[in-house]
């Protein structure tokens, strides 16, 4: 027992030796570069692709699936955006929730997930749809 007492005794020793002591030293804020999140200020499920040099972005808005456009992400509030499908149905017109975009074998898709709404409340249904261009 006492030699394993002893083992552990060197063994904390050596390794709270060899860790790197650190001093604390003043950085100058104005040398360091500034990254700005490039997302917008509203919306969840942010989903962006690159293709062909440019940004195809998309996010939850819950009436409707809306697509930005630009080729700087660090610009995404002034790209330019267009609303790609709006449902007709009134029972999936609300939330719509975490689209993606992919571009496959020359095609765009954009999977959408839609909780049914009825009656003033959410029904437990939940679909994934898949729009094709």
């Amino acid at each position: 027992m006492r030699i394993l007492l002893y083992f552990l005794l060197i063994l904390l020793v050596g390794c709270s030796s060899g860790q790197n002591k650190k001093t604390h030293e003043r950085v100058d804020l104005d040398s360091v570069p500034v990254y700005t999140n490039p997302l917008l200020s509203r919306g969840g499920d942010p989903w962006a692709v690159f293709h062909n040099g440019i940004y195809y972005y998309t996010q939850s808005m819950s009436d409707r699936i809306t697509l930005w456009a630009t080729d700087d992400i660090t610009r995404l509030a002034e790209a330019s955006q267009k609303d790609v499908w709006v449902p007709q149905n009134s029972s999936n017109a609300f939330h719509l929730w975490g689209p993606e975009i992919h571009y496959i074998n020359n095609k765009w898709y954009i999977f959408q997930k839609i909780f049914y709404y009825a009656n003033g409340y959410i029904i437990n249904i939940q679909r994934t749809y898949v729009y094709i261009n």
